[in-house]
């Protein structure tokens, strides 16, 4: 009988097992998973909001390039692009829309095109005490004057130095004081020379910029606060055409907000303030300048309004007041309604939300 070897035995069991593995139907390939496209976030573009300022692009609008540096307008959508003023356009181009918001350098500045029924409306300001006041220099003051805070009286008998007579009569009439006992002149007042160089005695001055060139000659000076003794009005004011914020609100909503931020940042960082006005003001100010400037408007971003309703608030009290003030003084010929001037709603959404 024929035993066939285990070698043979082991060939043909390789044998076979080839066979039944080419004969067997191929494996069903596992798919490779393909990763998903990662959503990519759509970045909506910022819209172009115009606004048009009350003069040079400088360190009064501190509080603006602030919010623009720390991007709060950004984040409500807004590419600002800031217009200079100062011009007898400037409230006219933002009713017919050239500029969607203007800040106008006081609530006097206003007042008249306001009582011509131009419809425009105060929304907000960011200096609560206007920086107007009436500097001497120290040396000129007796010591009774040195040792107290100067009052209307101290002008009595002195040469006062101003571009308009509007403010300084204005403070006399409020004071019970006759015009005919003070001298008024007319001045350049771009700087602090008119009472550096003695021409007057007392001269209307911004003390937020114009007594720089004191601050650098290191000459001591004092200043009679036109809002104490005055009108209490305030500066850099926020205003709309009235059309336009009755259709889009939301528009002065976020803009407000931003402010309102930029303000509050400006507050508790002036640093940070001065070094966004060296990228986003026109070069007017040097660094050093920025840093005195920046403090000097600071101390007036807040008063027992803003302790209550938050920065920016208008109190229509005082609003109606510096109206009828100005037109016992026969400036202008009628007071507009309140509501017809001035909103805060769109300044109480700000703060809410």
């Amino acid at each position: 009988m024929f035993t066939p070897k285990r070698s043979t035995i082991l060939t043909l069991l390789v044998f076979l097992a080839v066979i039944i593995t080419a004969c067997a139907p191929a494996p069903t390939p596992v798919p490779t998973a393909v990763p998903s496209a990662v959503p990519t976030a759509t970045v909506k573009p910022l819209r172009v909001l115009a606004v048009r300022l009350a003069w040079k692009n400088n360190a009064e609008f501190a509080a603006v390039h602030t919010a623009m540096a720390a991007g709060y307008y950004a984040d409500e959508g807004f590419d600002l692009k800031l217009v200079e003023g100062g011009t007898a356009t400037d409230f006219t181009d933002v009713v017919r829309g050239e500029q969607e918001i203007g800040i106008v350098a006081s609530v006097g500045g206003v007042v008249n095109v306001l009582s011509q029924n131009l419809p425009l409306v105060i929304t907000g300001a960011i200096l609560q005490k206007h920086p107007m006041a009436y500097v001497i220099m120290a040396d000129k003051l007796t010591p009774e004057q040195k040792a107290r805070p100067l009052e209307p009286k101290d002008l009595i008998g002195k040469k006062v130095g101003v571009q308009g007579p509007q403010e300084l009569l204005a403070l006399l009439t409020r004071n019970g004081i006759d015009k005919s006992k003070v001298t008024i002149q007319t001045i350049q007042g771009t700087n602090a020379l008119d009472v550096l160089t003695g021409q007057v005695d007392f001269a209307q001055y911004w003390v937020t910029n114009q007594v720089w060139a004191l601050q650098q000659a290191g000459k001591p000076y004092k200043t009679l606060e036109y809002w104490q003794w005055g009108v209490p009005l305030q500066a850099d004011v926020i205003y709309t055409s009235r059309d336009r914020l009755q259709k889009d609100p939301d528009t002065m909503r976020r803009f407000l907000r931003a402010t309102a931020k930029g303000a509050a940042k400006m507050l508790s960082d002036p640093e940070f303030a001065a070094t966004a006005t060296l990228k986003y003001g026109g070069g007017y100010d040097t660094p050093e300048q920025l840093k005195w400037r920046i403090a000097a408007q600071n101390e007036r971003v807040t008063n027992e309004d803003t302790q209550t309703n938050g920065l920016l608030w208008v109190n229509p009290d005082k609003l109606m007041a510096a109206f009828k003030f100005y037109a016992d003084m026969a400036e202008i010929t009628k007071v507009p309604k309140l509501e017809d001037i001035w909103n805060m709603e769109a300044l109480k959404w700000a703060r809410s939300n």
